[in-house]
Formats: C-alpha cells, sequence, structure tokens
C-alpha cells in the first residue's frame, strides 16, 4: 500500500542533520505499515493531485497553528474533507490531529493547561474495532500547547487524559488522529526540548517534562495496529 505524508512543519535546522526532518521520522514510524512513501511539502504549496496518489494519508506535526492565516491551510483542510469524501484513509499527528478535527467543524485553541511535554499517557475507549487489541492505554512523546477543545461532532473519542481530552480521535470509515508524536524518538525529543528550553518553553515546564522522555510508550505497537487495521478505519 502506499503512503502519503503531507509535511506540514519541519525540526529546527539545527536537529535536522542527525534526526532528519518530520517526514522522516513519519517514514520511520511507518515502516511495519509500508516503505513505499510519497512526501508532500505542503507548505510550499506541493498540495497532491488527487486523493488516489496514496492508500493511506498522514499529516505531520507543525510549529504553525491551525487557526493561523497561512495559505496553505485552507487547501490543506479542503484536501482532508475530500480524501474523505473519496473513501480514502487519513492518520493525523499533533497539528494533523487539530487540522483534521477542525476540518470538521470541531475547535482547536491554545490550552490554559499550558504545554505538554515528555511522555504523556491515554486512557483508551471506544476503540475502533480494526485495531484490535485494544491497548489498556496510549504512551507517546508530546509537544504540544494548542488542543481540540470541542471535537467534531462525529469524532470518537479514543483516547483521554485530564490534562488532554481529546487526545485521540477516530472518525468511523476513515481514519483517526492522536495529539501526540508517536514518530518522535525519545534523543529527538530531549534535544528539541533543550534546544527550546527558555526561548519558547519555561526552564521550570521543561526541567519536568524530560526525566519522562525515556518512559515506556506504545508507539511501535501503534504502528503495528495500523497495519494490521488501517482498512477498516
Amino acid at each position: 500500500m502506499r503512503i502519503g505524508i503531507l509535511e506540514t512543519g519541519r525540526p529546527p535546522d539545527e536537529l535536522i542533520g542527525k534526526f532528519g526532518s518530520y517526514a522522516d521520522m513519519v517514514a520511520n514510524w511507518l515502516k511495519p505499515v509500508s516503505e513505499d512513501i510519497a512526501v508532500f511539502d505542503i507548505q510550499a504549496g506541493a498540495m497532491p493531485e488527487s486523493t488516489d496518489q496514496a492508500d493511506l494519508w498522514t499529516i505531520t506535526g507543525s510549529r504553525c497553528a491551525v487557526y493561523e492565516p497561512h495559505p496553505w491551510i485552507a487547501p490543506l483542510e479542503d484536501f482532508v474533507r475530500k480524501v474523505r469524501a473519496d473513501g480514502g484513509k487519513m492518520f493525523g499527528i499533533c497539528f494533523g490531529h487539530q487540522i483534521m478535527a477542525r476540518a470538521f467543524g470541531g475547535r482547536v485553541e491554545k490550552s490554559g493547561k499550558g504545554w505538554g511535554l515528555g511522555v504523556h499517557s491515554y486512557e483508551t475507549l471506544n476503540w475502533p474495532s480494526a485495531l484490535q487489541p485494544q491497548p489498556a492505554r496510549l504512551s507517546m512523546q508530546t509537544f504540544h500547547q494548542d488542543q481540540v477543545t470541542v471535537p467534531p461532532e462525529d469524532g470518537i473519542v479514543i483516547g483521554r487524559s485530564d490534562f488532554c481530552p481529546y487526545a485521540a480521535l477516530h472518525y468511523p470509515g476513515f481514519g483517526m488522529s492522536v495529539q501526540g508524536h508517536p514518530e518522535f524518538l525519545s534523543d529527538y525529543a530531549r534535544d528539541l526540548l533543550a534546544f527550546r528550553r527558555g526561548v519558547t518553553l519555561p526552564p521550570d515546564t521543561v526541567d519536568e517534562a524530560l526525566p519522562t522522555v525515556d518512559l515506556p510508550n506504545t508507539s511501535a505497537e501503534m504502528a503495528q495496529l495500523l497495519a494490521k487495521g488501517w482498512r477498516g478505519l
């Protein structure tokens, strides 16, 4: 099967040489699903010409917010809706999670709870039948301040926590999305936190998060579940 990665952002230039782009990270994470991958630089205007160029579309994370007036945001929302209308499948990560929710009527805002950093864990519920067995929890690296605050009417909550009540959403027949970063390795999360400490991130918040980046996560298990069940999403 073919994976189309909609690349909506890049890591800091200082970290790309060591860790690669976000598209590279997603591709590595999804190797159990497929290695037939095409990357589309959405910020550069390289929108796919057709929804049938991939069997599973994935939207990466981004430093941009979905509510900012970037010229590529509206076309991306249109493409998300078209993929669904054409019967395609999609998986959203962080920014991708948020723009999928917004494309279908949800609300995304800067959270008053502050930054979500390090490994976060989420209770699972309403789990899609195609992605069995249901994990007891989802755990993954996080790096976000924005959150989905009102999910779309047909977005079923499948992962939640007190900090992030709409951490994972399922759109039956179409796809799912997660607020966290299953594609982030702990080394990248650590270096990113250190790079942003005292610049865009409060030092005390980073210092609290750093010890968590090496906690166990379920990212590999999620890739395996997608490999087996993406067609049934």
